[in-house]
């Protein structure tokens, strides 16, 4: 009867373990939304994303012949994809898959860094 005991609280543990472990995973996820917040620059320096803790971003790049391109919208982020709206033209949206590590993001192969 001890064992039988011993048996039981080792599997009400082992399922208390499992349930935690879950909810983690999913708390890691809404946290690693978080990650994307703040401002990216392109490697090549000719591109910066700012994404606001708001839901909002503002991508800023220069065309060949100088011009500057200024996009804004309502963003959402729910690793690994990256949903972009463009306020001028309601209704278009892109997804992207999206990495990121520590200052790095990759949006779709192209690297951009925090600063």
């Amino acid at each position: 009867m001890k064992t039988l005991r011993t048996i039981i609280a080792f599997l009400v543990l082992a399922i208390a373990c499992v349930s935690c472990d879950i909810d983690k995973k999913q708390i890691d996820k809404y946290n690693d939304a978080d990650l994307i917040v703040g401002k990216w620059r392109h490697e090549s320096g000719d591109e910066i994303f700012v994404f606001n803790a708001n839901g909002t971003f503002e991508n800023r790049y220069h065309l060949d012949d100088g011009e500057l391109i200024i996009v804004h919208g309502p963003y959402t982020y729910e690793p690994p994809f990256l949903t972009i709206g463009d306020d001028e033209d309601e209704g278009d949206y892109e997804i992207w898959y999206v990495t990121i590590s520590e200052d790095k993001m990759t949006i779709e192969g192209e690297v951009y860094y925090r600063i």
